[in-house]
């Protein structure tokens, strides 16, 4: 069963029931989403070898691991329903949905889960007439399709060709009925499994006929339809439609993308509704070149906007959009199919609002070439964002065969920046990744690590030796087949210890308020340690703090007028500070250069001027003074008290008998006498 132009359009027969083209569109945007490869899908036992009727039309994920797809095969003698589940990513066998009894034909068209195993499936059957079906699958097993009664008054059969459940399986079905002879809009209301009766949704103002595609719900009986209809002058228009409450209001038409040709087949197929008021719709509508072209269309709040042409591959000639799946608003993924000389299945994604240009999609091994748009179907449910499994149909060998696609987020080096390492101590980094499928495999393919580590599959360790900055390029592929692969060049530095600067202990008397405040402490040079040394020199310890590098000079000086002023300048022997009277004379200075984590004692001496002032005034207020060399104004750092250091004079002893120290220097003289002699 194949969608070939109008979903929900009824013939007599199933095999001539017509099934729209699904198309989206948007806004470009780069494409994050990767779809590594394509799987065939199995048949239920029983399957005709020829099979014409292949159909998975719809896929719905009732948790983050656990999806339902359900559709069409073509059995010994007619064409049956059938529905398969995947766990974590992997399909089961697909099994067959016992038909009623006496049809000749049946198909599931549309599947909604409310929770993981708890889903119901909507579609038609031919028996004595078109009629309505569905099947539930209530803790993992499928009861039998059934037929569904109350059709509008004056119906002559019809179809569900969509479905929405929230919990509890409360939900809205939507599809179309021949009524009087026309094909008219329906839904029906299921109240904790049970349809009720179908009601007519009103069609836009001056169309002939009409169906509904597609449905989605926010609550229960508050949902959005999407469908087309046909015009007073016979064009197939794309159209909306809301329930609120449980009351369906009447359709509005779909303003189509600028360009669009008079000569109109347009149509939305799929709706996804992840929040009230915030919809995505994708469908198809026939351009100025006269192609068959995805679109799609976004509300906001109960307007919607103007439908958009979808970015195609290059040399697209024809494309659709059949299914679209949101993990919250702006972000979706829709999927469907293009022809490009050939046919192939195509996704989009939409990422903060903004589409992405489609891509074309990988096939499965024994897929065969096909020129028709027709060839493909593909339908999409996703559990994240960007995380979805896709189920569809492809052209092979026996005609039909199923197939299944896994998304993932594009991989990609998440760690922009590594923390510095210390010469001498041990260093541990894991590079990150986002996206991906996991089992990631890093290698280094440029540059190099600073001297004492090493790369191992993402982990930088070992010990540093060398105060340095490396560059170096890594590479990541996760464990996808065909894999996909990232790359980033990242910078690591290494330096010497840094000593943390000293905190203050705060007094025991000192009132808080009950909490202690941080003190942030000082970078650069820091003075500590002042003495004066011989009453003239001051000896200072000058350490250098959370900087990789400190110089500059220390001075002592001697400040008249300051007037509080805490900004001085030590570039000259004598300098009066701009726009004061204050006179700063410089007495001695000395330069330092040190590196970080380390510190120095050193001495100030006084100068040439510094001495001659000391001895005039024989007692000075010194100040402390440092500029470091990135600053051109210096700061007092402490203040001290200079002297004149005195030397003792040692005098002779007086002896109390003048004799004795008579005799003592006669006598000398008489032993230099004769040594002279």
């Amino acid at each position: 069963m194949r969608r070939l132009g109008l979903r929900g359009v009824m013939t007599t027969a199933l095999a001539a029931l017509v099934i729209p083209l699904a198309c989206a569109g948007g806004a470009t945007a780069a494409s994050t989403s990767v779809w590594p490869s394509a799987a065939a899908l199995g048949l239920p036992s029983g399957a005709s070898a020829s099979q014409a009727a292949t159909s998975l039309p719809s896929v719905s994920c009732g948790s983050s691991v656990q999806c339902v797809a359900v559709g069409a095969y073509s059995g010994a003698s007619d064409t049956e329903p059938m529905a398969l589940t995947a766990t974590s990513g992997t399909w089961a066998a697909p099994t067959t949905i016992t038909p009623v009894s006496g049809a000749t034909a049946s198909a599931l068209e549309s599947v909604s889960c409310s929770a993981a195993s708890t889903c119901i499936a909507v579609g038609q059957d031919t028996n004595s007439g078109t009629h309505p079906i569905a099947a539930t699958q209530s803790s993992g097993v499928w009861s039998g399709a059934s037929e569904l009664s109350g059709l509008p008054s004056g119906a002559s059969g019809g179809s569900l060709s969509g479905i929405s459940c929230k919990a509890g399986n409360n939900c809205s079905a939507v599809g179309s009925a021949t009524v009087s002879g026309v094909q008219q809009p329906i839904a029906m209301n299921v109240a904790a499994g049970t349809f009720g009766q179908a009601v007519q949704v009103g069609l836009p103002s001056g169309a002939q006929s009409g169906g509904l595609n597609a449905v989605a719900c926010t609550t229960p009986g508050n949902c959005e339809g999407v469908g087309s209809f046909k015009d007073a002058g016979g064009q197939t228009q794309a159209m909306v439609a809301a329930e609120t409450a449980g009351t369906w209001a009447a359709a509005t038409a779909v303003t189509l993308p600028g360009g669009a040709d008079a000569t109109q087949d347009a149509q939305l197929t799929s709706i996804a509704c992840p929040a009230s008021g915030h919809c995505a719709a994708v469908g198809s509508y026939v351009n100025a070149a006269g192609q068959t072209a995805a679109m799609v269309d976004a509300q906001s709040g109960a307007s919607w906007a103007p439908a958009v042409a979808l970015a195609l591959p290059s040399g697209t000639t024809a494309s659709v959009l059949q299914s679209v799946s949101c993990a919250s608003s702006g972000n979706c993924t829709a999927t469907g199919y293009s022809v490009a000389v050939t046919a192939s299945p195509l996704a989009a994604t939409e990422s903060g609002g903004a589409w992405s240009a489609a891509t074309t999609l990988p096939t499965p091994s024994g897929a065969t070439s096909s020129g028709s748009l027709s060839a493909f179907e593909v339908s999409v449910g996703c559990t994240g964002s960007e995380k979805c499994q896709a189920v569809g149909t492809y052209p092979d060998a026996a005609g039909l065969g199923a197939m299944a696609l896994n998304s993932h987020p594009s991989l990609s080096v998440s760690t922009s920046s590594l923390p510095r390492g210390v010469i001498g101590k041990a260093y541990s980094a894991k590079l990150a990744t986002s996206g991906g499928t996991g089992d990631d495999a890093w290698t280094l393919t440029g540059g190099s690590l600073p001297a004492g580590l090493s790369f191992n599959n993402g982990v930088i360790s070992g010990t540093p030796t060398t105060d340095q900055t490396t560059t170096f390029s890594v590479a990541v592929h996760d464990g996808a087949s065909p894999p996909d692969q990232a790359t980033a060049t990242l910078s690591l530095t290494i330096g010497p210890a840094v000593k943390p600067p000293k905190t203050t202990k705060k007094k025991s008397g000192s009132k808080s308020g009950g909490k202690k405040k941080s003190k942030k402490g000082k970078k650069g040079a820091k003075l500590g340690a002042f003495k004066v040394v011989h009453g003239s020199a001051v000896r200072v310890k000058i350490t250098c703090v959370d900087q990789r590098h400190c110089n500059g000079r220390v001075a002592l000086v001697v400040i008249e007028h300051l007037r509080g002023k805490r900004v001085i300048a030590i570039n000259s022997s004598t300098h009066r500070a701009h726009g004061t009277r204050t006179k700063t004379v410089w007495l001695g200075s000395l330069r330092y250069a040190l590196r970080g984590g380390h510190h120095v004692t050193r001495t100030i001496h006084l100068g040439r001027a510094g001495t001659r002032l000391l001895k005039a005034k024989r007692k000075l207020d010194v100040a402390v003074a440092l500029r470091t060399a990135s600053s051109k104004r210096a700061t007092i750092e402490h203040r001290v008290k200079l002297h004149e250091h005195k030397t003792k004079k040692h005098k002779a002893k007086k002896h109390k008998h003048g004799k004795k120290s008579g005799a003592h220097k006669h006598k000398h003289k008489g032993k230099k006498g004769n040594h002279s002699a």
